[in-house]
């Protein structure tokens, strides 16, 4: 059976303001993907959502080395971080990232109303349980727990994230 944490004010402020001002200096540029790219049965009935790999190694030292402290089992594992924009009426629907080690998410909008979706929904013991977007929460997923986002609404803001893979 796989685990699910969760842990509050995962990073420095500062740092994540770092990472916005890097990502939003790259909006125009080539680097973007969408989820077109995933497995349709991940992509599912999804609006298009945007995907930029973190590629500093001064921000990817900083994120590994966190989750090296909490997990020292990362140390030799190769990292992928993205930054991700959930548009409205974006989702993932029921999956469980197959082939790789480890996943997170770290939750980046300053608000989030419960009403506007973008719910991490996860399967333990056939309940289904929710975890509410809250910002600077990480949740650490070890892969092997079936979970899902629910749709954001209409008239959600964007929903802004950090992904992290580790495989």
């Amino acid at each position: 059976m796989g685990t699910i944490k969760q842990f509050n004010n995962f990073l420095n402020i500062d740092f994540i303001n770092d990472i916005k001002k890097e990502v939003y200096r790259n909006i125009g540029e080539p680097k973007w993907k969408s989820n077109l790219c995933w497995s349709p049965a991940v992509r599912n009935s999804s609006s298009i959502v945007l995907s930029f790999e973190i590629d500093n190694d001064v921000f990817k030292n900083i994120i590994k080395n966190k989750f090296i402290f909490l997990f020292p089992q990362l140390t030799n594992k190769s990292m992928t971080v993205l930054y991700y924009i959930w548009p409205n009426l974006s989702f993932i629907p029921f999956h469980t990232d197959g082939g790789k080690y480890m996943g997170a998410t770290i939750y980046l909008n300053e608000k989030w109303d419960k009403n506007h979706g973008g719910l991490f929904l996860y399967e333990n013991n056939n309940e289904i349980n929710v975890i509410i977007p809250e910002f600077n929460k990480c949740v650490v997923n070890d892969l092997k727990i079936n979970h899902a986002t629910t749709l954001t609404t209409i008239e959600a803001p964007y929903r802004e994230t950090l992904q992290i893979f580790f495989i």
